[in-house]
């Protein structure tokens, strides 16, 4: 944000507050968000006044019903109702309120990922496409040029959105650089690909590319206790004892 220090460097501390410049249309506001506000959820902490504020200024009222996306520090909020110390990680921090869905395609892949796949597999996926904290490694970024190439021919900048989407089902190609093709999740992420819209932004550049060949990827790979919803984990009952047992061999018989 302009006039700000750089984020990475301002982590935030348990007892520190958090200044978040939101802004919705012409009316912007800046609010001082103490640890009292920041263990409330987000909505109550930040969206709830500012939207008080906005109907106070703004010609015609607005409600949160009619806001589509809420943009943090560029990101899409999935779930507005968690704790805000939770997503306000740093002191300084910036929020757009839109009316209208403007999500990417990574964002579109995580969004379809709720009540589809486990929270600790969209987790893993979330990580993994926040290439802007943390670079994917070679291997990653080497086989993501590799499937980026094969969709849009080498060569070229941008990629078509519903060709992305066809070639991650389709293309074997792509699917084992992506490790789908490998994976025991390969059936619970199919169907949240088969989820995302495919019709907003046409053409996507290799950037936005990463950051969802990364959250597909590291879903996939991820570890089978993942895999598991909170209320099915297998470490609980006979099952879980069984599979935890070292001196039990399974096998699994269709």
């Amino acid at each position: 944000m302009a006039g700000m220090a750089d984020n990475t460097q301002l982590a935030v501390g348990v007892s520190e507050n958090v200044i978040c410049q939101i802004k919705c249309g012409e009316v912007e506001l800046k609010l001082t968000l103490t640890p009292k506000f920041l263990s409330k959820s987000l909505y109550d902490a930040a969206i709830k006044p500012f939207l008080g504020a906005y109907n106070k200024r703004a010609a015609a009222p607005l409600d949160w019903e009619a806001i589509r996306t809420v943009k943090l520090d560029g990101t899409t909020v999935i779930d507005a109702t968690v704790p805000a110390q939770s997503l306000l990680r740093m002191k300084y921090a910036s929020m757009v309120l839109l009316t209208e869905v403007t999500n990417s395609l990574s964002e579109a892949f995580l969004e379809a990922a709720v009540d589809r796949i486990p929270p600790a597999m969209i987790a893993i996926a979330t990580e993994a496409a926040d290439i802007d904290t943390k670079m994917p490694d070679r291997d990653v970024t080497r086989r993501c040029n590799k499937a980026f190439d094969t969709i849009a021919g080498e060569g070229n900048t941008a990629v078509n959105r519903n060709n992305v989407l066809k070639a991650f089902m389709g293309n074997q190609s792509v699917r084992e650089a992506c490790f789908i093709h490998f994976s025991r999740h390969d059936r619970a992420i199919d169907a949240v690909i088969r989820a995302v819209d495919g019709d907003k932004e046409p053409n996507i550049e290799l950037d936005e590319f990463t950051r969802f060949f990364a959250a597909v990827s590291a879903s996939v790979s991820a570890p089978l206790e993942a895999a598991y919803w909170p209320e099915q984990h297998p470490s609980d009952g006979f099952l879980g004892q069984l599979l935890s047992d070292p001196n039990v061999k399974a096998r699994r018989i269709a």
